[in-house]
């Protein structure tokens, strides 16, 4: 049975199944994020300020699961410092960025060679499929 949470719900289980494998936890979750927002589900990023919270770990991720209730993950903080970059100066990175490791799309030999299946990787051996890179536009899947 098919539903339209059915990729959320394949990347909310191999977040459990990778529950203490934290680098590849932390991108399924942010994977689970972009997804549960692209759903339109109560979702979004918060920050721990207890007393209590974990240095370097006060970042959370929130996501209501519907029928489920919430879940939420903390996250590990950005390790440096803000540089003062202001929106000019980060649209001249991203651009110079961009063009300097986005090579020009091949010629397509056949008709499904500018069709790419974009996978969240777990262990080597489980993968996640979200969503297709068409004429360098990524759409997730329904």
């Amino acid at each position: 049975m098919s539903s339209r949470y059915a990729d959320l719900a394949a990347l909310c289980g191999q977040i459990r199944a990778h529950d203490t494998d934290y680098p590849a936890r932390y991108r399924l979750i942010l994977a689970a994020l972009a997804e549960a927002s692209r759903l339109g589900l109560p979702c979004g990023i918060g920050y721990d300020n207890k007393p209590s919270a974990v240095p370097g770990l006060r970042i959370v991720v929130y996501i209501d699961l519907p029928g489920h209730g919430q879940v939420s993950w903390h996250m590990p903080e950005y390790p440096g410092q803000w540089d003062r970059h202001g929106t000019p100066t980060k649209l001249r990175r991203l651009e110079r960025f961009a063009a300097e490791h986005v090579s020009p799309a091949p010629q397509a030999r056949h008709a499904d060679a500018s069709n790419t299946t974009v996978v969240v990787s777990g262990d080597g051996g489980s993968t996640v499929v979200i969503g297709q890179i068409n004429a360098n536009v990524i759409r997730f899947r329904p």
